[in-house]
């Protein structure tokens, strides 16, 4: 068993939000040199606090008097309690013993492990939330915002031994979720103020795909080869959308003598075989050959069938039945909080994925629908489709949760696949000695 690593965090003051972790040897806050964690608060200026983790026990020291204070003594030397709350500076800090945590991300873990082995795919590794979200609340310029984009074309896709293989690390989703958002709740608050009808469009169109494309842009932001451009996405997203709609429309007609046994679950098989069909039509694009392009690419087409679908419930409630902004409202803000448990979006990643990764180097052939790997993933997005449609009872929308954790359990078991294929590509390459290859994986024979 690991041993236990107590966590202080800043719960107030100048560090909120602000942690570290006493290990071995002496952790030291402060400013100046040899601190090892950076303390903002300018009281501190000039001064340190050192931890030590010794038998389990933590003990502090201070460079100054009055920089620490427990329970309202005021101390130099001392020991903190797990649960304990100190004052150092102008911040309080609480020493939390990381145990618990530790085992429930070690239950989740294991949980997790058990998915991605049911779908056929291999353990994660190496995966952390935190690193991976790490640049989310950093302080990125306009400047790099328009770099990120600048990819996908012959110029800016970068060479297979130039690509990353380390965890992605996508904060651009978040900036553009906020944007979306705070686009919405301005319609939502004109409306409110002026009460006029024409700003109504704009609050439903902004409020319905705010999230999704969103989503949307983390799957960009973690398709490693960066060979595919925005305007590519944006094209898929409308083209995706469209077709998708149409052939589920046709799907629900053929299948209507089981939709009256099955009722909204008939929904399952047929919008996931509607959101399948638009991929083939850029599967067999040669630039696109990674699993990864091929989770992008599903998520697109899921983005647009999912954000029009929304916009169609927010008309069909807020103007034709309940004919009221507040039930429009209701429906967009829920179904855009569901979106972030997955939904049409995560099911056609994977879906993608599966499809992308079975025919591998080759062409897509029709018989590659029967591999079990991709009917395994196939049957899973469709099985969670019907089960998020069912009428199973769910208090506090556990049933969505459930179903959300195993749809992005999926998604980052795809993404660490499709990072190792990167890095056996990249291994291969340099085997052979070819120098610079491009972001294709290496042609099958034949």
């Amino acid at each position: 068993m690991e041993d236990v690593s107590p966590v202080m965090t800043c719960v107030s003051g100048p560090d909120t939000g602000r942690q570290f972790a006493i290990k071995g040897g002496a952790t030291t806050l402060g400013t100046g040199a040899g601190c090892h964690v950076e303390s903002a608060d300018p009281v501190l200026t000039g001064m340190q606090v050192t931890f030590t983790l010794a038998d389990g026990r933590v003990t502090f020291e201070a460079t100054d008097a009055d920089v620490v204070e427990v329970d309202g003594v005021a101390q130099t030397i001392g020991a903190v309690r797990p649960g304990q709350q100190v004052r150092i500076g102008t911040s309080i800090w609480q020493l939390a013993d990381e145990d618990a945590a530790r085992q429930f991300a070690g239950f989740l873990g294991r949980v997790g492990g058990h998915i991605g082995a049911a779908a056929g795919l291999g353990r994660v590794e190496g995966f952390s939330v935190r690193e991976m979200f790490s640049e989310v609340f950093k302080r990125h310029p306009d400047e790099e915002v328009d770099a990120y984009f600048s990819i996908g074309s012959p110029a800016t896709t970068p060479s297979l031994a130039d690509l990353g293989t380390a965890w992605p690390r996508p904060w651009v989703f978040a900036r553009a979720a906020t944007l979306s958002v705070l686009l919405y709740l301005g319609f939502s608050l004109a409306i409110g103020k002026w009460d006029n009808p024409k700003l109504v469009p704009g609050m439903m169109f902004a409020g319905t795909f705010a999230i999704p494309c969103s989503v949307l842009l983390f799957f960009f932001e973690v398709n490693v080869p960066r060979n595919i451009s925005l305007y590519q996405v944006i094209k898929m997203m409308l083209l995706g959308a469209i077709l998708s709609l149409c052939l589920a429309m046709v799907g629900f007609g053929l299948t209507r003598p089981a939709g009256h046994w099955l009722g909204e679950m008939i929904a399952g098989p047929v919008e996931e075989t509607a959101k399948f069909l638009p991929l083939l039509l850029v599967i067999n694009k040669l630039k696109y050959r990674w699993t990864l392009n091929g989770l992008l690419m599903g998520a697109t087409v899921g983005c647009g069938f999912a954000a029009f679908e929304s916009a169609g419930y927010a008309f069909y409630y807020g103007i034709l039945v309940e004919r009221s902004i507040e039930a429009m409202r209701d429906n967009i803000e829920m179904r855009g909080a569901l979106t972030l448990c997955g939904g049409h979006i995560a099911w056609t990643a994977l879906v993608g994925a599966a499809i992308w990764k079975v025919r591998g180097q080759g062409r897509f052939r029709w018989s590659m629908v029967l591999d079990p790997r991709f009917l395994r993933i196939f049957a899973i997005s469709v099985a969670m489709h019907m089960i998020w449609n069912s009428r199973i009872p769910s208090d506090y929308y556990l049933k969505y949760l459930v179903l959300g954790f195993i749809a992005w359990t999926l998604v980052i078991a795809f993404i660490h696949d499709g990072l190792k294929q990167v890095r056996t590509a990249q291994a291969a390459l340099e085997a052979e000695g070819e120098g610079e290859g491009t972001t294709d994986p290496p042609q099958a024979d034949g």
